[in-house]
């Protein structure tokens, strides 16, 4: 995102681009906006008994937290609460998509009781930082796309393991009825 503001701004806006990223990222942290369609996709996938926690590179725990805890109260889809299974730079002191942001989760997970292996995880984001983390951690990543159906994008390095349009398609892909993605360009 970061380069991105300097790619598109920094010709047009040279003094102020230092002060756009820093707005950019601060509201970056301050917002956490779900993926349309993932909390009845969690709901169904935590029926199936698969863990699920959150990884966000939000530095304000709190602000994601209260989030999230708005969400358990307004949740028509009685999703467990993922307030208290959120992970990231503010618990690792790391930021995806550094595979130490992973392994923490890994590492207390193991801990406190619950069995996991990088073989048995998903990895689920909406961004190509997600996928690299999923790279760097050695698991599988599914990349969350969504456009107006007239778009065409080339998959690149790292390659998402599974690639996905509705969150819906997580249960296949967890079922085992879903092959890898081999597909070199994609129409979202």
């Amino acid at each position: 995102n970061e380069g991105f503001i300097r790619e598109k701004f920094h010709s047009r806006f040279p003094e102020e681009i230092q002060c756009f990223i820093s707005i950019f990222n601060r509201l970056m942290d301050e917002t956490f906006i779900p993926i349309p369609g993932m909390r009845i996709a969690i709901r169904n996938l935590t029926l199936l008994g698969v863990n699920i926690v959150l990884l966000t590179n939000g530095r304000d725990r709190l602000a994601i937290q209260k989030t999230l805890s708005y969400w358990d109260k307004e949740d028509k889809y009685h999703v467990k609460s993922l307030a208290g299974k959120l992970y990231g730079s503010h618990t690792s002191g790391v930021r995806k998509p550094n595979e130490e942001a992973v392994n923490s989760i890994f590492r207390d997970l193991n801990g406190s009781g619950i069995s996991t292996s990088h073989r048995r995880t998903l990895l689920i984001g909406d961004y190509t930082d997600d996928v690299k983390t999923a790279h760097n951690s050695g698991v599988d990543s599914v990349l969350f796309v969504r456009g107006n159906g007239q778009e065409t994008f080339r998959i690149r390095e790292p390659r998402p393991t599974f690639l996905i349009t509705d969150p819906k398609e997580l249960i296949g892909i967890v079922q085992g009825q879903r092959l890898p993605e081999t597909r070199e360009w994609v129409t979202i």
